[in-house]
């Protein structure tokens, strides 16, 4: 009878703590602000006039405009409101204007952000150097749709056409492209993969090997490799939250201490494998829309980064549910 009570006990905390784990890391987690799936693909059309010794290009799909220049070339790139933003020195210092509303409200994909009350006149700059590789990447807003709704599109995707004004050495140069929108795929594929997955999860818990511990540590692995791929997309100073990575970790972490067998109560194992489990589950909340949105910008082939992520969501939900289930499974079978 005490084993009972002591299964079941050990079963309520465990649920418990999943749940205080997914409530603290689902609301952070989802703020990274890197490039992630979307249904938006920013295209540039033309650089008038052509100019030498500058790259510009779209990063992320839609989420970043970079800018590089080749050493002994000098760019200006103006806020919105013509106010100085962001510079390239000819040696390759890149200097940001901390009096230009630019530099805030670029931080982040959304736009969404309180102005400094003490911004001074955007005119009047302040400089700051932010990096010495020629190389500067910002969020602009007018390469990507900035409202809830969904925008009207023709037959081709196109929804609107947007331009960007630089200087380059003296010279104005116009940056002119166009915003695509396609539509949700249904994520049946997703389903399958991530049904697959669970299914092997629950199948190693309840096979001879009778352990999800396992399956939790390659799930996590997989999860952490996939965001330091992803993350490496991602320019410099683009604001990328590290909550993904944390999570990742943090989730291995559990995995790995839920194997070591002198921990004392069972309860101990059980909690931290649910805990694994539900981290996993919130370090796919930025990375979701890969099962159903079109353009895949992880840094991956966009079918293998679905495979993983479909990988990681099968193996976290059926290791919680092989665990509460059974919650003997947290602990390798004697011989």
């Amino acid at each position: 009878m005490s084993v009972s009570i002591g299964r079941r006990v050990g079963r309520f905390i465990g649920i418990a703590a999943t749940a205080f784990v997914m409530l603290s890391v689902f609301a952070p987690s989802a703020s990274a602000d890197g490039a992630g799936p979307t249904n938006y693909e920013s295209r540039i059309d033309s650089i008038k006039p052509t100019v030498k010794g500058v790259r510009i290009e779209v990063l992320g799909s839609e989420a970043f405009l970079q800018v590089s220049a080749e050493p002994g070339v000098r760019v200006q790139i103006p806020g919105y409101d013509g106010e100085p933003y962001l510079r390239i020195d000819a040696d390759g210092s890149v200097w940001q204007n901390r009096n230009s509303p630019a530099k805030y409200v670029n931080t982040s994909r959304s736009g969404r952000t309180t102005l400094p009350t003490d911004l001074g006149d955007g005119n009047d700059p302040k400089w700051e150097k932010v990096s010495d590789d020629g190389t500067v990447a910002w969020h602009d807003h007018r390469i990507h749709w900035m409202t809830n709704e969904t925008p009207a599109a023709d037959a081709n995707g196109f929804v609107q056409e947007w331009e960007v004004p630089i200087t380059v050495d003296g010279t104005e140069v116009l940056v002119t492209g166009s915003l695509y929108r396609k539509g949700n795929a249904l994520p049946w594929p997703a389903l399958v993969s991530i049904a697959a997955a669970a299914a092997i999860a629950i199948a190693v818990a309840r096979s001879q090997i009778r352990f999800v511990s396992p399956v939790l540590i390659a799930v996590s692995v997989i999860a952490l490799l996939q965001t330091l791929i992803m993350r490496a997309g991602d320019p410099p100073g683009s604001g990328t939250s590290p909550v993904p990575l944390i999570l990742a970790v943090l989730a291995l972490g559990c995995a790995l201490v839920s194997l070591i067998p002198k921990l004392g109560l069972p309860i101990v194992g059980l909690a931290t494998t649910l805990a694994s489990a539900a981290l996993l589950i919130g370090w796919l909340v930025p990375v979701i829309g890969v099962f159903w949105m079109p353009y895949v910008p992880l840094g991956l082939p966009a079918v293998v980064s679905r495979l993983l992520v479909a990988a990681v969501a099968g193996g976290a939900l059926g290791s919680a549910i092989a665990t509460v289930l059974d919650p003997d499974s947290v602990r390798p079978r004697a011989h």
